[in-house]
């Protein structure tokens, strides 16, 4: 593992042979990539294979944590790091009965703040088919072999239903019970179908499991099951089984089935909306379309997305409504205080979110997005206001529009995703040509406890007050105050006036 010192824990029941077998084995050239694993998170680099089957009677795998950022790796001095939380979880599971992959080692290549990766390893299960292929498999056998095919699945939904309620019944919930984190596998030596629980790291140990928090996981990964091609009539025989057989147990399902597949229905759709919003997502960070402007465009570009912002952006979470709270008291504020009586440009309008208050002091709004479906979002909540604006597209970069043409522009959360400094001053000369006397902008604070906190992750922190203060000089702007949303805010509001 190159030349840093392995410091390795052992699980309880492996012996000293398979022990010194890893020890041996454990090389960065010896590991195998396993592909058709679906990587999620910044913890998780990749998925190995350790051909040991012929030493130790199986093959061993190993899933692999780095430590991409200073303050992952300040956390692991003091918390435990993603790897401990999951060899620990898969001890745990195993002492209570639940089948999991069986816990070998967790290997740490180097230590504290020098540690470069961390390795889970476990038992390899082969033959065995995530829980939504098998019901695919199964749903798909020959219609000519129908009765056959019913006993199988009659067969596979009950031992499913019953590993699932005996999860619950020991007081665990899994936080991401995807179909892809039920292994299925059936055998000569097994009678039946056998499931093993993966991904430990999301498990959540419980002295009683709740009847909510039973049909939150059942939609989550019945949703999951028709996203993956299960069709709702098997999905409903599913829900069935584990109603009937949950009656003679926990009785921790008070819904009826058909109420639970509505909402695996509706949990579909949301996974399917939002891997299509990571679709755009991952489009956006192509080197030759990575303008800040564009990316907007792109990201807002469908009537879906841009009704997906306005139903969810800042209402889904209470983070979210206080951050809308939080700047819609703090604008209304600046409007007054800079006493604007006539025209207003809000470069993104994005849903109108902020037309209330503009059409509160009666002024004349002009409302400029990239995207006309962003637009024709605004455009409704105008009419729901019983009012009129100007909707036009517009490219920040080149506006179309006059000199001085408004009294105010407003700029809310552009600046923030534009990392390009050329790109920014042209989005502020722009902000200058057709202001006659402010411009109202916001910014990501580089120095705010947010901003901090990117800048150790490795991500884009924002400016700085004095980068921003300088920027706007070059576009014909003075600084005239800065305003955080609250106190050390990463979100903070300038006010600028025309001229030097």
């Amino acid at each position: 593992m190159g030349t840093a010192k392995l410091h390795w824990r052992f699980a309880h029941d492996v012996s000293p042979s398979v022990a010194q077998a890893l020890t041996e084995t454990m090389k960065r050239e010896a590991l195998l990539p396993v592909e058709g694993i679906q990587r999620r998170g910044l913890a998780t680099r990749a998925h190995w294979l350790i051909p040991l089957r012929e030493r130790i009677g199986c093959d061993v795998f190993a899933k692999e944590y780095g430590s991409p950022s200073v303050s992952r790796r300040l956390r692991g001095l003091f918390w435990h790091s993603p790897a401990d939380r999951e060899f620990d979880n898969l001890i745990r599971l195993g002492e209570l009965g639940i089948p999991t992959p069986r816990p070998v080692a967790k290997v740490d290549e180097g230590r504290g703040l020098a540690r470069r990766s961390s390795f889970v390893l476990m038992e390899y299960i082969r033959d065995a088919r995530p829980a939504a292929e098998e019901f695919r498999r199964i749903e798909s056998a020959d219609p000519r072999k129908a009765q056959d095919r019913d006993e199988n699945f009659a067969q596979f939904t009950e031992a499913l239903a019953k590993f699932l309620l005996d999860i619950f019944a020991k007081g665990v919930v899994h936080r991401d019970l995807r179909t892809a984190n039920i292994l299925v596998q059936t055998d000569d030596s097994y009678a039946g179908y056998r499931c093993r629980l993966l991904d430990a790291r999301a498990v959540d140990f419980r002295r009683q499991v709740s009847g909510r928090d039973v049909e939150d996981s059942l939609s989550f990964f019945t949703g999951f099951l028709l996203k993956g091609g299960s069709s709702p009539a098997g999905v409903r025989r599913f829900l069935e089984t584990i109603c009937r057989l949950d009656r003679n147990g926990g009785g921790y399902i008070s819904s009826r089935p058909e109420d639970l597949l509505a909402a695996a229905e509706c949990k579909a759709d949301t996974l399917r909306l939002r891997d299509e919003r990571k679709s755009r997502e991952r489009a956006l960070n192509r080197p030759s379309e990575n303008s800040g402007t564009k990316m907007f465009e792109r990201k807002y570009g469908s009537t879906k997305a841009a009704e997906g912002y306005r139903d969810r952006r800042f209402s889904r979470s209470r983070h979210g409504r206080r951050v809308d709270a939080a700047e819609q008291v703090l604008v209304e504020r600046l409007v007054g205080e800079l006493g604007v009586r006539e025209n207003v440009l809000e470069l993104p309008c994005g849903a109108g979110r902020f037309f209330r208050i503009f059409f509160k002091r009666n002024l004349k709004v002009t409302g400029a997005d990239i995207s006309p479906s962003m637009l024709s979002v605004a455009r409704q909540e105008a009419e729901a206001r019983g009012k009129r604006c100007r909707l036009v597209t517009a490219d920040a970069r080149a506006l179309p529009f006059a000199d001085g043409e408004f009294e105010l522009v407003f700029v809310m959360r552009l600046l923030h995703r534009i990392k390009s400094v050329e790109e920014r001053l042209a989005i502020l000369g722009e902000l200058a040509r057709v202001s006659n006397r402010w411009v109202l902008l916001s910014f990501y604070d580089s120095r705010s406890l947010r901003g901090i906190r990117d800048r150790l992750r490795g991500g884009y922190p924002g400016q700085t007050k004095a980068s921003i203060r300088s920027e706007a000089e070059q576009a014909g702007l003075r600084v005239v105050q800065f305003v955080p949303v609250w106190f050390l805010a990463r979100q903070t509001l300038v006010v600028c006036a025309k001229g030097s």
